[in-house]
């Protein structure tokens, strides 16, 4: 422990990786050697051998061989010159005769697509066997297949009981799961299947940019109708093809793909958006085939394996003309459907923007006992409502507690230095020790390791040191790591790094910051009971920040109003209940404030308390707040529409800046931080409340006010 060195460590560690990956690079430049040295030389080709055979087809203009003639002829040297081969199973049967040509191994992926009597053709070419595939999504298509009845004195099972190769190897063989999801940028665009299809089990990384536009999971709501004679929906089509196109000039470098529940709709997506490509051939660079991910339109049925940065999903299934929903979701119906959903919603990597005629409200399941009709209501709420339900279990585990003494201590340390700081982040088995935040936004800009339970739970020094990292670097993350020897035997030195580290992260702008129109980014608060307001160098209050409302309200409406001002008030709290009944309007379809608004707002709000909002003399407090005052910004406020308590912590501020102020003067001041030019006697009046609220802090000689 003595001998410990942080220095000596890190760079260990850094050669290590530096190392690992050149080793990689090393051994495909031996196989490629390796293998290009087994090739025939050209330079003594005898007449008749399977090399002359091979050129002599190549030269050929017609009449060339079948490809299993040719195989079957040459197949030894095809294996030399070309050892690996890519083929469907039904190839295999079709194109290799049997006995000429062998494997040392057959690998089977996306195994839970292929009938076990197909996969006997490629299996017995081989000496092993490697099967991968995952369960829990769609097995193979057998529209075609009749069913085979298997007589009833038959004793052992046929390989056609299994549904899949997948299913028959489960049974028999020793299995490994593959747990490591980063596929997902952001973790919500797995967590759905992660509770839903995998039981928690797999082991996403967190983002360390927030939810936000343009990632993660959005809904957009259509209202369409649902033509149950052409099992279309031409809304929602319409706008996907609209959206298409949205996506392309928002997000050009970005790979995309459309997937509808049926080949209908499918076809119809397909045929408006040629439609728009006729008539916008300025951007046909983005439906070129020859990209690495091309653009592509599916349905569940034929979307297993492929991946795309967006995903657009289209329902299409809604209220038909009459004003009915029928509860078929044509694939999600049967048995087994809720596989397909499981694809469906797993194939992007930063973004799916769920389009929708209908809300997840308007499916019940008195009505269907299928287990897909039930998944797809749920995913329709975690889609419109967002992550908040569905990761309430998750979000309580992460309060339960650090991962070593060692975590709490430093966490501690950066909390009594203002830093804001998260332990545990993430929502699956992986965590990261700790996360330091942005002092202004949700989004985190620092991961801090310590070489505690989660760093020795690693297998190999693969995983540990080099994979995870790389893997969360590639999802914004940057890295500090705290050895916990050095921190013990040298604590003042690594607090000082430590401190240092902290400063540049949040001083940084991160790799992964979107632009947010409520958040400025600039200022760094620290508030305490008093009312204390930030020391900077240059003294300035912070611009009031308004919540982008026209956006939120289609989110909310019409059932979750009081979700709806918790959010506004993680941003504008505290806020006066008369300015903010005036700006949500739209949700209530009402343009002016009358007394049946009023009434809507007061059964709307019922209980708010328990979304931690606090309603107080004409005021809504969000629970756990900090009050400190905020300056005219985007909004403009009457003094009558801010708090007291905000009010007086801006008396306060001014004050700390002169020391002793005059009550008029300290008010004028105070009026222009509020954008208005002069403090009349209504104002004046609301000043001196607030000026009481500071009794036992400020002392108030005649109209001299001074801090006690």
């Amino acid at each position: 422990m003595a001998s410990f060195s942080r220095i000596s460590q890190d760079r260990s560690a850094e050669l290590f990786k530096k190392k690992d990956v050149l080793q990689f690079e090393i051994n495909k430049a031996k196989i490629r050697a390796g293998l290009s040295s087994r090739r025939p030389s050209l330079d003594m080709i005898s007449s008749g051998s399977a090399v002359s055979v091979l050129l002599r087809e190549g030269e050929k203009k017609r009449r060339q061989k079948s490809i299993r003639t040719l195989l079957t002829e040459t197949g030894e040297l095809i294996q030399v010159i070309k050892p690996c081969f890519l083929m469907s199973p039904l190839s295999v049967s079709t194109f290799l005769s049997s006995g000429n040509i062998h494997f040392d191994a057959v690998i089977f992926d996306e195994a839970s697509q292929i009938f076990p009597q197909d996969a006997i053709g490629a299996i017995y070419r081989a000496d092993q066997l490697i099967v991968v595939g995952d369960s829990r999504q769609m097995p193979p298509s057998n529209f075609f297949n009749a069913s085979l009845e298997t007589a009833e004195d038959e004793e052992t099972g046929d390989v056609a009981d299994f549904e899949s190769v997948l299913d028959l190897c489960s049974a028999s063989m020793r299995q490994l799961r593959l747990s490591w999801h980063y596929r997902s940028r952001f973790e919500q665009l797995i967590a759905f299947s992660n509770m839903n299809f995998y039981d928690g089990g797999l082991t996403t990384f967190p983002s360390a940019s927030a939810d936000g536009d343009g990632v993660g999971v959005d809904y957009h709501y259509v209202n369409g109708i649902f033509d149950r004679k052409s099992h279309t929906n031409r809304a929602e089509a319409e706008y996907i093809a609209e959206l298409v196109y949205k996506n392309i000039e928002k997000y050009p470098d970005r790979s995309l793909g459309v997937v509808a529940f049926s080949a209908s709709q499918q076809n119809l997506i397909d045929k408006l958006l040629w439609e728009r490509r006729l008539n916008e051939p300025d951007k046909e660079f983005f439906f070129a085939k020859d990209k690495s991910e091309p653009f592509f339109i599916k349905n569940l049925e034929t979307v297993q394996g492929d991946e795309r940065d967006t995903i657009i999903f289209s329902v299409a299934y809604g209220y038909d003309a009459d004003g009915k929903l029928l509860h078929n979701f044509g694939p999600l119906n049967r048995a087994g459907g809720e596989r397909r959903l499981n694809v469906a919603v797993t194939r992007a990597k930063y973004n799916v923007q769920l389009v929708s005629s209908i809300h997840c409200t308007d499916i019940d399941l008195t009505r269907t006992g299928a287990e897909g009709a039930r998944l797809l209501k749920e995913y329709l709420d975690f889609a419109e409502n967002g992550n908040a339900a569905l990761m309430q279990s998750a979000a309580a585990n992460r309060l339960e507690g650090f991962g070593s003494e060692l975590e709490e201590e430093i966490c501690e340390f950066l909390r009594a230095n203002g830093f804001i700081v998260d332990a545990q982040v993430g929502y699956s088995g992986f965590r990261i020790d700790l996360g330091l935040k942005k002092t202004d936004g949700s989004d985190y800009v620092l991961a801090i390791e310590c070489d505690g339970a989660s760093y020795r739970a690693a297998k190999n020094a693969r995983d540990r040191d080099r994979l995870r990292q790389q893997i969360l670097e590639k999802m914004g993350w940057r890295f500090y790591r705290i050895w916990s020897t050095d921190w013990y035997c040298n604590k003042a030195e690594e607090k000082h790094r430590l401190l240092e580290a902290a400063e540049k992260a949040v001083n940084t702008p991160l790799r992964y910051d979107k632009p947010r129109d409520n958040i400025s980014g600039s200022e760094n608060v620290q508030n305490e009971a008093d009312f204390e307001e930030e020391k900077n160098d240059r003294f300035e209050f912070p611009p009031y920040q308004a919540a982008d409302i026209d956006m939120l309200i289609p989110i909310y409406r019409p059932s979750y109003f009081k979700a709806m001002v918790k959010e506004i008030l993680e941003i504008e709290a505290p806020l006066s209940e008369e300015l903010l009944l005036k700006r949500v309007l739209p949700f209530f379809r009402r343009e002016k404030v009358t007394v049946s608004v009023q009434n809507m707002y007061e059964i709307e709000m019922k209980d708010c308390i328990e979304y931690g909002i606090i309603r107080r003399n004409g005021f809504l407090y969000y629970q756990g707040n900090n009050i400190h005052f905020r300056a005219a910004g985007d909004i403009v406020r009457e003094v009558k529409h801010i708090c007291p308590e905000e009010l007086a912590a801006g008396i306060m501020a001014i004050l700390k800046q002169n020391i002793t102020a005059d009550k008029n003067g300290l008010y004028h001041e105070l009026a222009r931080q509020c954008g208005i030019s002069r403090a009349g006697s209504n104002i004046t009046e609301l000043f001196d409340r607030a000026l009481e609220l500071l009794g036992d802090k400020v002392k108030v000689e005649g109209e001299m006010l001074e801090i006690k």
